[in-house]
């Protein structure tokens, strides 16, 4: 039951957010990495080789397998004249709409914690959240550039989330923008 519901809260993130896709093929993996992104990205990231990627919704997500859902979720979306154009104002809204959808929402921790993505500012945010009955442990690292904000969104339940979470720093220290 808790898979099934790990697997709606990653199709409820592709909802959220649209995704954008960019790189080559003939891209070297780090050891014990694949490519996790494709020819419409205009970045280039990797998943554990043991990880099943999906690329079939329009945005990139990746599992550690059918019996441990959690998932890294890849979205990028062009910010319209509307939107806010700093990492602050953008949470913001976005905690607005986040908020609606899920309960107990709960930061873990300072947030954000200011970090680096591909050598731009990002912000990181760790926070728990319940979906129906079940509770989820999320990490979100945010970075705005030339106009597109990137999330990368790391979901599992609280009791499976630091299992991952090597992997998961792996993930973003080898994400690159190809631009």
């Amino acid at each position: 039951m808790k898979l099934k519901a790990l697997f709606a809260v990653l199709i409820l993130t592709l909802t959220v957010f649209s995704g954008c896709s960019a790189s080559g093929t003939d891209i070297e993996a780090p050891d014990g990495m694949k490519l996790f992104s494709n020819e419409h990205t205009d970045y280039t990231a990797f998943v554990p080789v043991s990880w099943t990627v999906d690329m079939s919704t329009g945005t990139l997500s990746a599992y550690v397998s059918s019996a441990d859902a959690s998932s890294v979720v890849i979205t990028a979306q062009m910010l319209g004249q509307d939107d806010p154009k700093t990492l602050d104002g953008y949470w913001k809204r976005y905690e607005e709409n986040f908020n609606s959808t899920f309960k107990e929402f709960e930061y873990v921790g300072e947030a954000p914690t200011t970090t680096t993505l591909s050598g731009e500012p990002a912000n990181k945010y760790v926070y728990t959240a319940k979906l129906g009955d079940n509770q989820y442990k999320f990490m979100q690292v945010v970075v705005i550039r030339e106009m597109t904000v990137y999330v990368i969104t790391y979901t599992s339940t609280p009791e499976g989330y630091d299992a991952n979470l090597e992997d998961v720093e792996k993930i973003l220290d080898n994400f690159s923008f190809n631009k």
